[in-house]
């Protein structure tokens, strides 16, 4: 046994590796989610790839899921505010560009969706 380090497993050449990412961002945007959610960048990227899963993929599809349950089961609520938290603050700059531009505040909050329902 010579004791020296030897590579065991695959060595794809690069062009196969630049061919498995494309691959891979192009079936995560036909699934409508933003590649920018699965990649390393800048945190206000990912931050709004997220905002725009959650809002644009994973609430609608949510929705879907209630109807049918509703249809099988009879009334079923499923509650999406939990969802509302990660875009917290992108809601309070909403709020605040529409109340310096002359909006009422209690429209503001509404239209911002800062107020939650008991």
């Amino acid at each position: 046994m010579d004791g020296a380090a030897k590579r065991f497993g695959a060595m794809p050449p690069a062009p196969l590796v630049g061919l498995q990412d494309t691959a891979t961002r192009e079936i995560v945007a036909a699934v409508g989610f933003n590649p920018s959610l699965f990649q390393t960048g800048p945190a206000a990227a990912i931050r709004e790839a997220w905002r725009l899963a959650l809002f644009g993929v994973v609430a609608p599809l949510g929705r879907k899921v209630e109807a049918e349950l509703t249809a099988k089961l009879g009334p079923v609520s499923l509650g999406w505010q939990e969802l509302k938290a990660s875009d917290l603050s992108g809601r309070a700059r909403a709020f605040q560009s529409m109340v310096g531009g002359g909006m009422d505040i209690s429209k503001a909050i509404a239209v911002a969706g800062l107020m939650v329902e008991d």
